[in-house]
């Protein structure tokens, strides 16, 4: 178990006060786990060998103390509270794309009306837009969803509400995620025949997420026109679209570019990998010792060979500075894989 205490954190000021940010001491945290190892050898012969060593990793962050037990939102993406995870992603859950302008309709108890269609159009009978609830035909008051500019249209991101009010605003924010991995895993295997060795390892980490700020840099059309290829082919263009990606020409506060705070972008981030072989052979001493030498091993080496992960950023492992502030990926340079040869001569 490791606790740290007065940890230091830029808080931010009131921009009246003429500065932005002031070092403050922002409280105590605790991490804590345990893991297990195990090695064996399952065969061993004259001329085979196979030994291997497994372990399993469980770590959990704690916020213990807060200065004056007031929650923080730290880096404009997680939050932070007394007694809570460390780690934990806070903004809007993001639950799609309205399909069309009347698809923004609720009951009065603001649960979302199934939009009736006629030959591919919303149905409409006495000017008004037809819909059901629960499999049923709905006549009630028909409510609707704004943001600070207006009412959602078709084409705008659909947000779920945590606070009942028909507004999307900073209330309706919430845990999303979090970057603390449910445990990690690392796996290492050793043969031997005769001359030849082959020695592998596998790592993994399971149950973490990390928030994509890259993809989403490049999604904001601000910077870089028309967004990534999967925001090209993925984003809403005219009424009826079944969308990923809200209407990217329009730019508004209707919260199609939420900055940093938006569920679409986190992302789990577990992966496992083949992180390094090697191939080896000893040349019979014999030989060795015919050019005066004890042994002569030439080998075969790789790293960072095979990943299998859902991520869709460079590399879902990368090392953070603070650890109030985990699993944030701005395109860090992923690990790079290497293959190399070599010979080892012992005299």
């Amino acid at each position: 178990m490791k606790e740290t205490s007065n940890l230091l954190y830029p808080r931010e000021l009131a921009k009246e006060t003429g500065y932005s940010t002031v070092l403050v001491n922002v409280g105590t945290i605790q991490s804590k786990g345990f893991e297990f190892v195990a090695t064996g050898t399952p065969i061993a012969t004259k001329n085979f060998e196979w030994s291997i060593m497994g372990n399993i990793t469980f770590e959990r962050g704690k916020v213990k103390k807060l200065a004056g037990g007031i929650p923080l939102f730290v880096g404009n993406k997680w939050y932070v509270e007394e007694g809570g995870k460390i780690g934990n992603f806070y903004g809007w859950k993001n639950l799609g794309v309205y399909q069309w302008n009347e698809s923004n309709a609720y009951d009065e108890n603001w649960k979302k009306l199934t939009l009736v269609l006629e030959n591919g159009q919303p149905k409409i009978e006495n000017g008004k837009a037809v819909y059901t609830s629960n499999g049923q035909p709905y006549t009630g008051n028909v409510l609707s969803k704004s943001a600070p500019d207006g009412k959602l249209k078709g084409g705008d991101a659909e947000w779920e509400e945590v606070k009942a009010d028909g507004v999307i605003d900073d209330e309706d924010r919430q845990i999303l995620g979090n970057a603390t991995p449910d445990f990690y895993l690392g796996v290492t295997n050793n043969f031997r025949y005769k001359n030849i060795a082959l020695s592998f390892t596998f790592n993994g980490s399971f149950g973490g997420e990390v928030y994509n700020s890259l993809l989403q840099t490049q999604n904001n059309p601000s910077n870089t026109g028309a967004g990534s290829p999967d925001m090209v082919y993925n984003s809403w263009r005219k009424p009826g679209d079944i969308a990923k990606y809200p209407y990217y020409i329009e730019k508004n506060n209707r919260g199609n570019l939420k900055t940093n705070q938006n569920s679409l972008y986190v992302e789990d981030a577990s992966f496992f990998r083949l992180s390094s072989a090697r191939l080896s052979y000893q040349l019979n001493e014999k030989w060795s010792k015919t050019v005066g030498l004890r042994r002569i091993t030439t080998y075969v080496y790789g790293s960072n060979l095979l990943t299998w992960t859902n991520y869709r950023g460079y590399d879902p492992e990368f090392s953070t500075n603070n650890p109030l502030t985990p699993g944030d990926d701005v395109g860090k340079y992923p690990r790079r894989r290497e293959f190399g040869l070599g010979i080892n001569v012992n005299f």
